[in-house]
């Protein structure tokens, strides 16, 4: 719940961002992560991804895909575990 909540937060405050700028989209795309992320340069660990069109090193990648792995776990087990307190607490039928 507290994982939710906090990414949530996130894209709210991202989207207020947003819409206080005045635009639907960012000029380039790129944020200031993404730049230092094409600019990082580790020896025997980078490889071309196409859809960015950039060198990556697979040192940042597995990391992040392992996060958002767990994130979505999270989220999915803690849905799974509170569906059925929510459908008895509303008297809801099976």
């Amino acid at each position: 719940m507290v994982v939710l909540g906090i990414v949530g937060t996130w894209v709210l405050l991202d989207a207020w961002k947003l819409y206080r700028s005045g635009t639907t989209h960012e000029k380039n795309g790129l944020t200031r992560l993404a730049k230092w992320v094409h600019t990082l340069r580790i020896p025997r660990t980078m490889f071309y991804c196409k859809s960015a069109k950039a060198h990556i090193s697979w040192l940042v990648t597995v990391p992040i895909g392992f996060a958002t792995g767990m994130l979505a776990a999270t989220i999915a087990v803690g849905g799974f575990i509170a569906v059925r307190p929510c459908t008895i607490s509303r008297r809801c039928p099976r």
